[in-house]
């Protein structure tokens, strides 16, 4: 990969930039342009690391953010579910959210006639929602993520209440999405929940390959559901 520096541009800067926000850097903008806030924030990863400190990411940079992602066990990737853990990873609930472009369109799903291409989660975890929307379109193409209505956003950040109790939805950080909900409603087992048919064994796989927790997969409920915390 070409080393990137200020004035750069293009997808790989943008990958660079989703990978500081996950990792709790300040990039208040994803829009792929090596910009003085990415160089900062870069020069920081630098200092913290034992790196060369000079706001290039080069091979060493790389090899560095590589070698630690390969060795980090998606169990200790994000917090455990409740309220005290998500807070100390996350902070508090609807606070560092990010806009993240988003690499297909999503139709929304109350109003099918609409659709967004940028979508609200926590900074934090941006780049492993990037990631499971890239390989997904990689992985079955437009129109079978259209057939299959993975292109059916039912919400990331919804500061709110879990259903039914009085402990905050993970929802509230923006660390969780719901997608085609008509279809996989909440109390919906396999096999009438579609989400938990074979035909999307790519998809959860993909979604287990971040880290991602699906409550479908986990208790088969809510198969519309994944999140950035494990149960």
């Amino acid at each position: 990969m070409k080393a990137l520096e200020k004035g750069s541009v293009g997808e790989e800067v943008k990958q660079w930039q989703l990978f500081l926000q996950s990792a709790g850097y300040k990039i208040p903008y994803v829009d792929g342009a090596f910009g003085p806030a990415t160089e900062r924030e870069t020069i920081k990863f630098q200092v913290k690391n034992g790196l060369k400190a000079d706001g290039v990411v080069g091979p060493k940079t790389w090899n560095f953010v590589t070698t630690v992602s390969n060795n980090t066990p998606l169990s200790e990737k994000w917090p455990k579910q409740g309220y005290n853990s998500m807070v100390n990873f996350y902070g508090p609930v609807g606070e560092n959210q990010t806009k993240l472009d988003l690499p297909y369109k999503l139709k929304i799903a109350w109003d099918p006639t609409s659709t967004i291409s940028k979508m609200t989660c926590h900074e934090k975890c941006a780049k492993a929602f990037y990631n499971v929307f890239e390989k997904t379109l990689k992985a079955y193409g437009e129109k079978e993520i259209q057939r299959l209505k993975l292109d059916v956003f039912g919400g990331c950040l919804n500061v709110r209440r879990m259903r039914g109790g009085s402990a905050w939805s993970i929802h509230s950080w923006g660390a969780a999405i719901d997608l085609d909900p008509d279809n996989n409603q909440l109390k919906w087992a396999s096999p009438k929940a579609t989400f938990s048919r074979k035909e999307y064994d790519e998809f959860w796989k993909i979604v287990e390959a971040e880290g991602g927790t699906s409550l479908g997969k986990a208790r088969n409920f809510d198969w519309m559901h994944f999140q950035f915390a494990y149960l």
